[in-house]
């Protein structure tokens, strides 16, 4: 998975500015495994290229422009409407939606070619409605057919062959020494260059997908902050479970369970009614002083299903660094595979601080830009799906 960043035509103090492309919301940036301040400006003739550090790049704050002169009372208040602003600047826009869904379709298709007695699902963050613009789509087929590990490795090959010939993807790699085997493509710049996983007979994923749908019915407070959470963690590299980072999967257990137990003691109409109390942003700054200092890590897991930690010895998870049991197979420690703990902590604690540092007498500075602050020298696929019908 590429680390993603984000594009915005206004500047640091929350103008607008002239754009330099075709107009369209600018959004996350895919196709780079280096976020965008360690990757090289672009040079001009006769320049040799240079690294420009992120302390001396500007930095963006798209949602500024979303957020009204409404007087806040405080830091806290304002960090809120940030949250809630940024929320609806991330969001898949309807036209990203149905290129979305438009590039699935064609995909299940073909999936549905090689396997007749199989069901082809999405699952994931796209299932859920809280993918970031350029998320992964996550497909996984369901058939009898195929059941042992060299017949499903044997169908992905197969696969692969499948969706070059049609023309739906491009860069088909076959991952065989993952914990489950994956088919890893981008699809072709004609349909959109969404990033695209597909396993054979994972049927947690799908089964994962009605209880998260209810949790955040349940809880006005999750996806906001899980959006918000994804990018924070994208823009420093730790969001897949494939690179040691925190998987989408179990950063939302993390932030349900840390709703369920309000660790700081928040009144409950905090966590329950987070829109009318404004009170996103004192949720957001303790999540991250929870999981970055207070938290448990030596001792114990995270269970949403039991509403509570859990010894990780009980499940034998002592050797693991972070333990977050899955909502479906309760042996299952999905954050197995995240390697990169201490970084993450490193990332939650700058995070808490720098939020709270800020100040919010000047309106037009940003709160949540202290954590999210975004290069200009990145793409707007946004402006590139736009121009696709």
């Amino acid at each position: 998975m590429s680390t993603n960043t984000l594009l915005s035509r206004i500047t640091m103090d929350g103008n607008p500015r002239e754009p330099t492309a075709q107009p369209g919301r600018p959004e996350f940036v895919q196709g780079s495994s280096k976020p965008a301040w360690a990757r090289k400006r672009k040079r001009a003739a006769g320049e040799d290229a240079v690294d420009v550090p992120p302390e001396k790049q500007p930095l963006h704050t798209p949602w500024l422009s979303d957020i009204g002169d409404l007087p806040c009372p405080g830091k806290e208040e304002r960090l809120h409407r940030e949250i809630v602003a940024f929320e609806r600047y991330i969001l898949p826009t309807p036209h990203e939606q149905r290129l979305r869904l438009s590039v699935t379709k064609r995909i299940e298709n073909v999936l549905r070619r090689r396997f007749h007695d199989g069901d082809v699902c999405v699952y994931g963050s796209v299932s859920t409605g809280t993918c970031l613009p350029t998320g992964d789509i996550d497909i996984v087929v369901t058939t009898p057919s195929i059941q042992s590990p060299e017949s499903k490795k044997s169908a992905l090959f197969q696969l692969r062959s499948m969706l070059q010939r049609d023309g739906v993807a491009a860069g088909v790699q076959v991952n065989t020494h993952a914990r489950v085997p994956v088919l890893n493509f981008v699809t072709t710049p004609a349909t959109g260059a969404f990033n695209v996983d597909v396993t054979i007979n994972g049927a947690e994923g799908v089964q994962a997908i009605a209880l998260v749908k209810g949790y955040l019915a349940s809880m006005p407070a999750l996806r906001p902050l899980l959006l918000v959470l994804k990018a924070l963690l994208e823009m420093h590299g730790l969001g897949s479970a494939a690179t040691g980072g925190l998987s989408s999967y179990a950063a939302t257990c993390m932030l349900i369970s840390f709703l369920q137990l309000n660790p700081t003691k928040r009144p409950p109409d905090f966590v329950d009614k987070p829109l009318e109390n404004e009170a996103l942003g004192y949720l957001l700054i303790d999540f991250l002083q929870y999981y970055a200092n207070d938290f448990p890590y030596d001792t114990s897991a995270v269970s949403v299903t039991e509403k509570a930690l859990i010894p990780k010895e009980e499940k034998q998870w002592g050797k693991s660094i972070l333990a977050v049991q899955c909502l479906i197979h309760e042996d299952n420690n999905i954050a197995k595979g995240t390697g990169k703990v201490r970084h993450i902590r490193e990332v939650f604690k700058d995070a808490a601080v720098n939020l709270e540092l800020a100040q919010s007498k000047q309106a037009e500075n940003s709160i949540l830009g202290k954590i999210l602050g975004l290069p200009q020298e990145v793409n707007p696929p946004r402006n590139r799906h736009d121009e696709l019908h």
